[in-house]
């Protein structure tokens, strides 16, 4: 008696053992992990190429807008370096100072210093002036240029953090829809084992 009461325990206890492998426990966290791990890498790819251009970016435009402020007059000494008379100025000069001499001769002041003053002056206020506008004119492209350069570094960032963001939150979803899974996969097992397999091993009550 006591034998056969020993083997059915024993064929009951070994039947039990069996159960977690047969049962295919599925670990929720594992599931939702393999996603969750993906994000940091689509992270990188998104962002990392845009971070080593906006360094290389603001590395740049710090430098040249310290030369700016530190030492203005070097810049605009390189600026002017560049400098070459516009293709009117000539014609300019010739008519300002022609329309100088006339006047000087219908005053009887042709030849005289106080012409020779005047051509001067006039000759010497319009290099100025066209030098000036020169400048202006590099000035405004240089300024353009470091606006386009910020600007586009931050709609490539923007950019980035769209995609690196909607990367994130579509792995996230997945990761959720994994787990979820998961835990409903071993609620229906387990209701499986409770409803027919496990009384089976021991027989009706």
């Amino acid at each position: 008696m006591n034998e056969g009461g020993g083997g059915m325990y024993q064929a009951g206890s070994d039947a039990l053992s069996g159960i977690g492998s047969a049962f295919n426990y599925k670990n929720p966290n594992n599931a939702a992990k393999k996603y969750l791990d993906q994000i940091p890498d689509y992270l990188k790819q998104a962002y990392q190429p845009w971070m080593d251009q906006g360094l290389d970016q603001f590395h740049q435009s710090g430098s040249q807008y310290d030369q700016l402020m530190n030492d203005p007059a070097s810049r605009m000494n390189q600026f002017g370096s560049g400098y070459k008379q516009s293709p009117g100025y000539q014609w300019q000069v010739d008519q300002a100072i022609g329309g100088a001499n006339r006047a000087a001769a219908a005053g009887g002041m042709a030849g005289s210093p106080q012409e020779q003053q005047q051509v001067a002056g006039i000759a010497g206020q319009m290099a100025n002036q066209d030098y000036y506008n020169y400048l202006n004119h590099v000035l405004g492209l240089y300024g353009q240029g470091l606006q386009g350069a910020n600007d586009q570094a931050h709609m490539g960032a923007t950019a980035a953090d769209n995609y690196g963001t909607n990367m994130s939150q579509s792995l996230m979803t997945q990761a959720n829809n994994a787990y979820s899974g998961a835990q409903n996969s071993n609620q229906r097992t387990a209701a499986n084992w409770g409803q027919g397999i496990i009384p089976g091993l021991f027989g009706s009550t």
